[in-house]
């Protein structure tokens, strides 16, 4: 019996979140409208979920970064615990969902600066796995160097986590491979949220303006190459021209083999 070295997760370019101006053909125009939160400053690694997370941003020498930057306004209790374990793996997990903030400015700024999330309207996501690789879909999964092209679209699930209610975590949307579905090892993928994303007044979500600024070409640097090679493949995957608000990618783990 053989058994195969490191464990290498999925990288994929995590959370894309991208907004389609084609998509947005119906409901009100507001000229202030939940924004998907992408913020890059440099080549630095972001603060958690300035990004959507997980992120090869977060990646380096092949290893998760340890620590993560910011993840103790999220994690109230040892959250220095929880990226040292993070920090020993050598990418991401091959069946997560990538997570994304949207940030309603019209609310009130919390402690980290940022206004206080948007309210997604579950009804603008996709209802099961064949809605999600739809061309009407609001979100997608997308393989990043498919073997075959015509399927780059991953079947997926989208959903909107707010526990407000009983936690005071705050609200998420989150894009991952469907039930059942596990990433190919060592591949790359992106989670893309659209412009049909709406919240509950029928406001589209919108890009950022880092992400419009790697829209119209300004992509200095590591991470701005990084994103910019997952948009333009993102592009061709759905076959129209398009703006992100955000993405995320990430990589999945390879598994040890034994022979």
């Amino acid at each position: 019996m053989k058994t195969g070295g490191d464990v290498k997760r999925a990288l994929a370019l995590a959370a894309v979140a991208c907004v389609f101006p084609w998509a947005c053909s119906s409901g009100p125009s507001t000229a202030i409208a939940p924004t998907a939160r992408f913020a890059l400053a440099g080549d630095a690694p972001p603060n958690f979920l300035d990004v959507p997370f997980p992120s090869d941003a977060y990646l380096a020498n092949g290893k998760i970064i340890d620590p993560i930057p910011g993840v103790d306004a999220f994690v109230n209790h040892n959250a220095e615990y929880l990226t040292h374990e993070l920090g020993k793996a050598n990418g991401f997990g091959q069946a997560e969902l990538a997570i994304f903030l949207v940030d309603d400015p019209t609310a009130p700024a919390g402690d980290d600066g940022h206004p206080g999330p948007a309210a997604i309207d579950p009804a603008s996501l996709p209802i099961d796995e064949d809605a999600c690789v739809a061309d009407t879909s609001s979100v997608f999964l997308i393989d990043l160097a498919p073997t075959d092209p015509t399927k780059a679209r991953v079947r997926c699930r989208g959903r909107f986590h707010d526990d407000t209610a009983t936690s005071s975590a705050r609200p998420v949307v989150a894009v991952g491979p469907g039930l059942g579905i596990v990433l190919e090892e060592g591949h790359s993928y992106a989670a893309v949220l659209t412009s049909r994303l709406r919240d509950l007044t029928g406001a589209h979500v919108v890009a950022s303006a880092d992400f419009q600024a790697l829209l119209a070409g300004t992509r200095s640097g590591t991470l701005g190459a990084l994103y910019g090679h997952a948009i333009d493949t993102v592009q061709t995957a759905l076959g129209r021209p398009s703006r992100a608000t955000a993405r995320r990618s990430w990589r999945s783990r390879r598994s040890p083999r034994r022979a």
